[in-house]
């Protein structure tokens, strides 16, 4: 720790420098009997070194805005305030006193590592609606966390108190999803104790022909339980699949949007607590509608050319079937165990020519 104490300028001038984290340190400072309480007020907050928030957020997370009175403890209590979120690996400040008021200035060092946040259930608000008046009330909230601190669980009592505001019933949680090799890769929250049931579906943006079928996929999702994880499913292995087998091979979905209904009494079971209903909406892009350029086999040294283009129903000219393709090279790679080679893999390399609207197989 080290003081420092200038010379009388201007009347007084005091200069301190306080690393605060990762290990708190006190001490005192003397010689300021004889300050006016005008010497107190913060008229300057500066925020050094973070790349990840602003100099705004950091400043409404120390609870120490312009204007507010404050001395040495207050700006301990905010440093350690700032360190115990986890947001940051350092923090120190430094502070002038001068009978204009205090100029405070903030060091930190974002901590290494932060996560994207997910929302699995919260179906009764629109996800931007939950990120703003989580950010409204969490001025570290971007929509990444740190790997370790409080946020986690500031965010777990802003959800909750939202709930209880709207008077949803329910009690939030939240898991720390981890890959393979146990990497922490993002953080999600659900609501426990409330059962959440798909309604209905549209697909604005899809064609007449695709409509028909995807409502026969959707048609398994009524009366089942919603989350997110359960919509990106549907979407990857039941919409998109739609478009990809009428040649838009580069369709996409935007990410399911629920909305809470209202439903007929018949439909509601007699438990104490009855289910949420929700109208889920797959907002779609087809894109270009893609026919075959050309075919180009290479490698093939076991089998003909011959024999393996026979797999090959689809011709140059017909529309991109990229599901009915990779059933069909799937039995090339069958054709190839027969003959020993147990471990062949097919690989198909795609070159696009959008103002042809055409794709040659590689």
């Amino acid at each position: 720790m080290r003081r420092l104490i200038a010379g009388p300028v201007a009347g007084f001038l005091m200069v301190g420098l306080w690393p605060v984290f990762p290990s708190a340190q006190s001490g005192s400072v003397t010689g300021t009997s004889q300050m006016p309480p005008s010497a107190y007020k913060l008229i300057e907050v500066k925020v050094t070194g973070s790349k990840h928030f602003t100099p705004d957020q950091i400043t409404r997370a120390s609870g120490l805005p312009v204007g507010t009175l404050a001395h040495q403890e207050d700006f301990q209590k905010a440093a350690r305030q700032l360190g115990e979120s986890g947001a940051f690996s350092n923090i120190a400040f430094t502070y002038t006193y001068s009978a204009a008021g205090t100029k405070l200035e903030f060091q930190v060092t974002d901590a290494n590592k932060f996560v994207p946040v997910l929302f699995a259930d919260f179906v009764w608000f629109r996800e931007e609606e939950l990120r703003r008046r989580l950010q409204e009330r969490i001025p570290l909230f971007n929509g990444q966390l740190p790997t370790s601190g409080r946020l986690a669980d500031e965010v777990s009592n802003v959800l909750q108190a939202m709930l209880v505001e709207d008077a949803v019933p329910g009690e939030v949680q939240y898991v720390r999803n981890e890959d393979k090799s146990g990497k922490l890769e993002s953080i999600e929250y659900n609501v426990a104790g409330v059962s959440i049931r798909i309604h209905h579906t549209e697909f604005p943006g899809a064609g007449s022909r695709e409509l028909p079928l995807l409502a026969d996929a959707a048609e398994k999702l009524y009366g089942r339980e919603y989350s997110r994880a359960y919509m990106n499913n549907f979407v990857e292995k039941s919409v998109l699949p739609i478009f990809h087998a009428q040649g838009y091979l580069k369709a996409s979905c935007a990410p399911a949007s629920p909305k809470v209904v209202k439903v007929a009494a018949s439909v509601v079971n007699g438990n104490d607590q009855p289910p949420t209903f929700v109208d889920i909406t797959f907002p779609v892009t087809p894109g270009v509608q893609y026919k075959i350029s050309s075919w180009k086999w290479s490698g093939n040294k076991a089998i003909p050319l011959e024999a393996l283009q026979a797999f090959l129903h689809l011709k140059v000219g017909q529309i991109a079937n990229t599901v009915q393709l990779g059933e069909e090279l799937r039995k090339v790679q069958q054709l190839y165990g027969t003959h020993g080679y147990i471990l062949a893999s097919v690989r198909v390399e795609a070159a696009f020519d959008d103002a042809a609207q055409t794709v040659a197989y590689l």
